[in-house]
């Protein structure tokens, strides 16, 4: 048991330290624990951007935080389902002049 037990925490911190791919669907990148999909950034070109309800089945349920950092050309972000936590500038502030 005295060797088993260093071993299952080496384990445990290999796991841990593992790190967490993006994935890529349409133009958004999302990460996701297995049960819902936070977007954590938008790749498109802009112009009207509706983010899916779902990704690969699951329900999309956040925004993440500058998810649309640097994105000047959105005209409007609508959701099939409004996503339950966005985060600090995951949405653009639209500039009504343009």
């Amino acid at each position: 048991m005295r060797r088993v037990l260093p071993f299952l925490w080496s384990l445990i911190l290999l796991a841990a330290a593992v790190p967490v791919t993006a994935q890529q669907s349409g133009d958004f990148t999302y990460s996701s624990d297995g049960a819902s999909i936070t977007i954590t950034r938008y790749t498109g070109n802009g112009g009207f951007v509706t983010i899916p309800g779902t990704i690969e089945g699951l329900p999309v349920t956040s925004i993440g935080e500058d998810a649309f950092a640097f994105c000047v050309y959105i005209m409007s972000v609508c959701g099939q389902n409004q996503p339950r936590i966005c985060g600090t500038g995951s949405v653009p502030a639209i500039d009504s002049t343009v």
